[in-house]
């Protein structure tokens, strides 16, 4: 369970990149320097020290409601700063085109791991609400990374199937990061569209009303007049960087994603249904996502009050040095849940 003070470390990505971009564009080497806090993030993460098992406990709701508004309207506000701030870039002498060229290069690491962290997982803190106005808000953040169908996917199928052969966001053994980005990027849009229309279907309306009444639909016609809005007032590469973004935010989600299920089938992982993190800075900065175990046991517990359990196999390291890990050295990551795998395994017979 976190505390009010140290929740507060998942303000770093989105007040970061709030800072870079309201402070630019920069000169070379000054871009580059405001990656330091990610370096020094994944440091962090690489010692941080374990969380205890915990027992649930009743939060005060008003703060940590506070903190995903408050992390919801940076998010929000970052997309609108950085439109204005690459709409703002040089490119007349070979001097700006460089200087432009590492200035999108930061806005992209900064704000596409932003809108992972302080979007798409407050967006799934969200989506798991009861009130509609808050799961409305975490379908307001999943557009604003065009992934507004993942609610779907994520609620009827990943928490219903986990650790079958049905459940898309399970990576399987043989199964690299490459082939499982491009397998779920395709098979969660078509798997949102599927539910929706047997949902639809259900209770026919009339083929008007149940278009209207479409969520993965409509989610993609605002994403869609979203992209051509800043098109049209801000140009092609405010556009490009807006999509972007959502590209590497995404990417990192299903990452996480990966790594969180890798191999963990019924037949082969006996009552584990999810990898185990004990990183106690990881779990601060993404909103008590590394107690995922809890999460799936009961989906409507608040972050702040996830219980980290250990029964499942253990990664070596935080979600953030397992995310580049799982992106960079697939084989590597491989090789080692493998075998970590197996060791877990023996112990359950």
């Amino acid at each position: 369970m976190t505390s009010r003070l140290s929740s507060l470390l998942s303000l770093i990505f989105p007040i970061t990149s709030l800072l870079f971009l309201n402070s630019g564009p920069h000169a070379v080497t000054d871009a580059l320097l405001w990656t330091l806090p990610f370096w020094l993030v994944l440091a962090v993460d690489w010692l941080s020290p374990s969380m205890k098992t915990l027992s649930v406990k009743n939060s005060p709701q008003g703060f940590y409601n506070g903190l995903l508004y408050g992390l919801a309207l940076l998010q929000f506000i970052n997309i609108a700063v950085m439109i204005k701030f690459v709409s703002e870039l040089a490119w007349l002498t070979p001097q700006d085109i460089v200087s432009s060229l590492i200035n999108l290069l930061v806005v992209r690491f900064l704000v596409g791991t932003s809108s992972c962290c302080s979007g798409i997982i407050v967006a799934h803190e969200l989506i798991h609400r009861g009130r509609p106005v808050q799961r409305l808000l975490g379908r307001l953040l999943l557009m604003s990374v065009c992934y507004d169908h993942f609610a779907v996917a994520h609620k009827r199928g990943h928490h219903s199937h986990i650790g079958t052969p049905h459940d898309i966001t399970t990576a399987q053994r043989h199964e690299s990061f490459k082939t499982y980005w491009r397998r779920v990027a395709k098979e969660h849009f078509l798997y949102a569209w599927r539910c929706e229309k047997r949902r639809l279907d259900k209770n026919s309306r009339g083929f008007l009303r149940n278009t209207v009444s479409n969520t993965v639909l409509q989610g993609l016609l605002i994403e869609l007049a979203v992209v051509g809005f800043i098109y049209a007032e801000f140009g092609l590469l405010c556009a490009a960087m807006f999509l972007y973004q959502a590209y590497s935010a995404i990417r990192m989600l299903e990452a996480v994603n990966y790594f969180q299920h890798w191999g963990l089938t019924e037949e082969e992982s006996h009552d584990a249904i999810a990898w185990v993190s004990d990183s106690w800075f990881s779990n601060l900065l993404l909103l008590g996502l590394p107690c995922h175990i809890c999460h799936h046991q009961n989906a409507t517990v608040q972050f702040q009050d996830l219980v980290y359990y250990d029964q499942g196999p253990k990664m070596p390291y935080g979600y953030f040095v397992t995310n580049l890990w799982v992106r960079l050295s697939n084989a590597s990551f491989r090789q080692n849940a493998a075998l970590q795998l197996e060791s877990y395994s023996r112990r359950g017979d």
